[in-house]
């Protein structure tokens, strides 16, 4: 048809007909790509069919330095309740990689909206690290399940989670040594310490202004430079008399506060060094 057209000279019929039969080659390519498509997917393994939707929904990567163990670096999904996978291709999942899920770090604004949206995040208990910032800036976050026990934990994993109003901590095998926990973490009313802490870090709870009343625990023995620092809403601190050192600046810019603990001791010298209302106990 195409060549009686051009033999007859009707320049637009051949054009005509020169588009049909390119657009149904396409056509006919697609149908074959879909077809080839399809049959990869029908032949896949259940394995690999379980590993292809992984690959989509997280980034991931085999630990270095540990053998048969795999880290996640991130989420990609678009889910809002996360679960945290146990296992990969029937390797266990043992780390939770540095800013894995931290929207502060996140460049791509179409992730870094999906990682604000984030509420709840479930990991699992075959995880044995967490590493730097990793849940930083999740801002709508309000439930995180940890396992029980970690062996390290990454400074600023949980700054900025704004709506997180309260989290048992997991025992820290290594000692939890990092710095700015929960920092501008406003929500945050009540926290469980690991008994292993001896010592409230660096800004570990600055700015978090939700805070009314906090109960030092009887293992921790020092409070560090403020650690407190802008709770303008604490109101109370019980602290006992095995704490043997406080920092100057360790409850800076707390207006409302007033300090209990033992009539004489270090946090009564404390309270009349800084100015703060101070009525004993114990």
């Amino acid at each position: 048809l195409i060549e009686r057209a051009a033999a007859l000279e009707h320049p637009e019929v051949t054009a005509l007909l020169l588009a049909y039969k390119e657009r149904t080659a396409n056509q006919a390519k697609e149908e074959k790509a879909r077809g080839k498509k399809m049959e990869k997917e029908l032949s896949m393994s259940a394995e690999e069919a379980e590993m292809a939707a992984l690959k989509a929904e997280w980034n991931f990567r085999l630990r270095p330095h540990c053998s048969g163990e795999y880290e996640i670096r991130g989420y990609k999904g678009k889910d809002t309740n996360i679960h945290v996978p146990a296992s990969i291709g029937g390797l266990p999942v043992t780390q939770i990689g540095e800013k894995a899920f931290s929207s502060f770090w996140q460049k791509n604004e179409a992730r870094k909206k999906a990682l604000d949206a984030v509420t709840e995040i479930h990991i699992p208990d075959s995880v044995k690290d967490i590493g730097e910032s990793a849940f930083s800036g999740c801002r709508s976050l309000k439930t995180l399940q940890l396992p029980d026990c970690l062996d390290s934990l990454g400074r600023e994993a949980f700054m900025g989670c704004a709506s997180l109003e309260r989290l048992k901590m997991p025992d820290i095998r290594g000692g939890l040594v990092r710095d700015k926990m929960f920092k501008y973490c406003s929500s945050l009313r009540e926290i469980a310490v690991p008994r292993r802490e001896s010592w409230i870090n660096t800004s570990d709870f600055s700015c978090c202004t939700a805070l009314t009343d906090v109960v030092i625990p009887a293992q921790v023995e020092e409070i560090r430079g403020y650690a407190f620092m802008g709770c303008s809403g604490l109101k109370a601190v019980h602290i006992h008399g095995g704490v043997k050192k406080i920092y100057k600046t360790a409850f800076q810019d707390c207006p409302a506060l007033t300090i209990y603990g033992p009539a004489g001791g270090l946090a009564e010298q404390y309270a009349k060094e800084k100015g703060i209302p101070f009525v004993p106990e114990g």
